[in-house]
């Protein structure tokens, strides 16, 4: 792990909008996660991580359509 790395607390839509399960949506992002310099430090449940990544890929996270919130995590 890289001596940059932080945690970052982030929210995935759980399918709010109908058109995609949360199971569907948490496959998609680990798919994300793997080509990630990231890793999972705490699963929350359906749709609350804590991961420990660069500012840069924590950047990256807000940009992706199934991801509601990033924030630093104490």
């Amino acid at each position: 792990m890289s001596a940059q790395h932080r945690q970052y607390v982030l929210l995935l839509d759980a399918g709010r909008n109908g058109s995609t399960t949360p199971e569907a949506i948490r496959v998609k992002f680990f798919d994300w996660l793997e080509t990630a310099d990231a890793h999972v430090v705490q699963d929350g449940g359906a749709n609350r991580l804590v991961i420990s990544t660069s500012p840069e890929v924590a950047e990256q996270l807000t940009h992706l359509d199934y991801i509601l919130h990033v924030e630093p995590y104490a």
